[in-house]
């Protein structure tokens, strides 16, 4: 995998609240560079009311360590996207 570059452009960031009290959203973040390239992406199902642990995260991808992973109740692996 290459290297994120430090220097971004875009930051897309949607966060859908289906119950703003309760703090159960699902929430987007894109992050694109100079050239249109997504740099970093996040998409998440965030409900603190079934689970605390990950911070709440349901279920969520995201690619912020150079690779892709899936987060599922408080366990994350790797998982490859062709």
């Amino acid at each position: 995998m290459t290297k994120k570059s430090q220097k971004t452009t875009y930051r897309k960031e949607d966060r859908h609240y289906l119950d703003k009290k309760q703090g159960i959203l699902i929430q987007r973040i894109i992050v694109t560079n100079l050239q249109g390239k997504i740099e970093y992406y996040s998409l998440a199902y965030i409900d603190p009311t079934i689970s605390t642990q990950d911070n709440g995260r349901i279920l969520g991808y995201d690619d912020s360590h150079n690779y892709h992973r899936k987060h599922w109740f408080g366990t994350v692996e790797i998982v490859e996207f062709i």
